[in-house]
This record gives C-alpha cells, structure tokens and sequence, in this order.
C-alpha cells in the first residue's frame, strides 16, 4: 500500500515538473492543432469576405495551401507521439486539397472543425506575466506588428487588435505558427507555455 503510495506521489511529481513548452501535449501535436487552427480561421475569413481584399485572401488561400503541405505528416506524427494508432487522416487531407483547389471554403471549414475536434490545442494555465510578455512583444514583434503594411498580401497586423477579435485558441495557433516561421527563430519556436499564456492575456488586457 506504502509502495503505490509512493509510486503515485512520484508520478504526480514528474508530471508537475515536465518543461513548462509541454503544454500536456508533445511538440508535434501542438503544432498539427495550431496549424488546424490557422487553415479553419483563414478559411472562415474566406467565406465571410467582409472587407478582405483581393490580395489579402490570394495571402489567405496562400497560406492555406503552404499549411496542407505538411499537415498530413504532421498529425501522424501527433498520432505517434500520443501512441495512438495513426487515424486515417490522408483521405480528409487529400480533400482540403481538392477543397482548396476548387475554392470551396465553406466545405474547408467544415473539414477543418472536424479534424480540430480531433487535434485540439490546448491553451496553456500557467502565464510568465505581464512584464515578460512585454519583453517578448518589444523584442519579436513590436518592429513588424506595431505599424503594420496593410498593403501585403499576407500583412503582420496589430496583435492587440488581432486578439481581441479572434477566439483565444485561434489567436495561440497564430502566435506559434507566426513565431516559428520567423527569420530570427527560424523553425523552432522558442516561446515555453506560460510565455505564450502570457502574451494571450497581455494583447488580450492591454490597450493598443
């Protein structure tokens, strides 16, 4: 009985000290959920059309299909690193292809809810704070997102605005997915999980 005790006490423990970028799920399974995200929110911009200009949704359907690209490997790789048996996500990826193609955004939305209620991406708990959040903006983001060219076809926009328009998952899918592809960062983000909570709640809470 002592021994399970104890045994239990250890697990408990390990689970609270795992890095603070595990986000209770792996790497690849945050970034397959964020990418999910990203294609379901440009999607949904595509269907409504409200006030988005022909070069802003040629950004959108570019961005879309540069997400297809490699999605399809990255949720088996999800699938692996939960080990879980690979679900059969090829043919619903083959799809938004041919869904992508056709311009079918309504029929893009549906499929991406769907494989999102799969992937969820879980928002972190636990915030590095205000200050460090500031840190973060004035250092990665305050140079291109600050006075944004809205001319662009895929334009850095006001983060304040932008996260207060969009849910809060959405919003965590961008900050990922756009800090990963960053020239200074490269392909690895190097936010941890309480730094993204952080800025979540900071664009979120403070006035542009």
């Amino acid at each position: 009985m002592r021994r399970a005790v104890l045994l239990a006490s250890f697990s408990l423990m390990l689970g609270v000290m795992q890095p603070a970028g595990v986000f209770a799920q792996g790497e690849h399974a945050r970034r397959a959920a964020a990418e999910l995200r990203l294609v379901l929110g440009d999607a949904q911009k595509l269907v409504n059309r409200g006030g988005l200009s022909k070069p802003h949704a040629t950004g959108l359907q570019s961005r879309i299909a540069g997400s297809l690209s490699g999605l399809a490997l990255l949720l088996r790789l999800a699938d692996q690193e939960a080990g879980r048996k690979t679900a059969q996500t090829q043919g619903k990826i083959q799809y938004m292809r041919l869904l992508h193609q056709s311009a079918n955004w309504a029929g893009m939305v549906s499929v991406s809810q769907d494989l999102s209620r799969s992937y969820p991406l879980n928002v972190p708990v636990v915030s590095a704070g205000p200050k460090r959040a500031q840190a973060i903006h004035d250092e990665l983001c305050a140079a291109c997102h600050d006075a944004p060219d809205l001319e662009v076809e895929r334009p850095a926009y006001n983060l304040f605005k932008q996260a207060k328009s969009q849910s809060e998952t959405e919003f965590l899918a961008r900050l990922i997915i756009g800090v990963r592809g960053d020239r200074i960062t490269g392909y690895s983000n190097p936010l941890t999980a309480p730094e993204l909570k952080a800025l979540l709640d900071y664009y979120r809470r403070t006035k542009p």
